[in-house]
């Protein structure tokens, strides 16, 4: 069986995106293959003008065109995209297309995948239903979803939001943890070592506010992540740590391997129920302290699994008690580890689902002939 994964792999630094999904299929024996188009927007961002460098002043020129059609989803470079996927499915033949965020993708270019016999499934981790993006920033994939032959959701609401826009029956498809990146380990890092720990980017949902009420109360916060000079907390923060806030990258198991209390904050931007730290906390077999929902609390049974907490005083309450009571946090901290590994939450067990809903889809489609 051939597959071929489609989306950005802009990311593929962290490895968790679809370079995650390229690599499972692969390990599963899966004729793997993969395009992206990151490449098509390569500019250089340290360009500075330099009035004796007319030359250069015509890249920067060039850089921004490239940035303009990367952000509105139009022009020549997004045409040729669209072209090039096309040639390349036809030159590979695959069975299955699996598309990553497919927002610079024509409805045109998704009946084309199809007709060189693949079937063409989609998936978005992001909320395409955010009223909080502008409209351009999906509106070339909304109007293409329904030519899609399967839609996978990231959340739960928008399987209904799928049903109630384009009468699409989409299928929940939840993140995961890498086995070779989220694990546990012998000994904590010393540079890591603290009680609570936050690991993630800057939202302005009161997360800020949070972690300065625990750093105030005198436990060893550490905090890492992006945008967090976005806060009017950030100075503080800092202080309080000594440090710069930065992105952990390729320690960021060392991390979550060193503290007591992993914290969870869950975007509003996105309207997420969970997130991927949820699984990736727990398969470190550390303690797991996140916001609330209902989505979670059916993922691990409440302060026997995970803790949750609805508010800043419930967060606090519950920081003091399982800081002060480590026999309760490490056999949470176990029970959650236990609960992820029983349940089936690594990359490969997400891409055996997509491989079943193949399977399913072409008995359907050969039970129709």
């Amino acid at each position: 069986m051939k597959i071929l994964v489609v989306g950005s792999f802009v990311w593929d630094v962290w490895g968790v995106y679809e370079s995650a999904m390229f690599t499972a299929f692969q390990e599963l024996g899966y004729d793997t293959y993969k395009f992206g188009w990151n490449k098509y927007f390569g500019y250089n961002n340290l360009f500075s003008f330099n009035w004796k460098n007319i030359l250069g002043y015509k890249a920067q020129f060039l850089e921004m065109i490239k940035r303009a059609q990367q952000r509105f989803r139009r022009g020549p470079i997004i045409n040729r995209i669209n072209r090039d996927l096309i040639e390349y499915a036809n030159s590979v033949k695959p069975d299955l297309i699996f598309i990553y965020q497919g927002v610079f993708l024509t409805r045109e270019t998704i009946k084309a995948l199809k007709g060189t016999g693949a079937a063409v499934f989609g998936y978005c981790n992001d909320d395409p239903f955010s009223t909080i993006a502008p409209k351009y920033f999906w509106s070339r994939y909304l109007r293409s979803c329904t030519e899609y032959d399967h839609i996978f959701s990231y959340r739960l609401k928008n399987l209904s939001e799928y049903k109630k826009f384009f009468d699409i029956d989409s299928e929940l498809l939840r993140s995961y943890y890498l086995e070779n990146r989220n694990y546990r380990l012998e000994k904590p890092n010393e540079k890591y070592k603290c009680d609570v720990l936050f690991i993630g980017h800057f939202e302005n949902d009161g997360r800020d506010e949070k972690l300065v009420k625990i750093a105030r109360k005198g436990y060893n916060l550490k905090l890492f992540g992006t945008a967090w000079q976005n806060s009017k907390s950030y100075s503080e923060i800092r202080n309080i740590m000594g440090v710069d806030i930065y992105p952990v990258k390729e320690e960021y198991n060392a991390a979550m391997n060193s503290c007591k209390i992993a914290l969870v904050f869950l975007s509003k931007v996105n309207n997420d129920t969970y997130t991927r730290r949820c699984f990736e906390i727990p398969a470190t077999g550390t303690f797991m302290l996140s916001e609330y929902s209902d989505d979670l609390a059916t993922l691990f049974e409440p302060d026997k699994e995970a803790a949750f907490f609805s508010n800043a005083d419930e967060m606090l309450a519950k920081v003091d008690y399982y800081l002060s009571h480590d026999d309760k946090r490490k056999r949470v901290a176990h029970n959650g580890y236990e609960r992820v590994m029983r349940d089936g939450h690594e990359i490969k067990d997400r891409a055996k689902q997509i491989v079943r809903a193949y399977e399913k889809f072409k008995i359907k489609g050969e039970s129709a002939l």
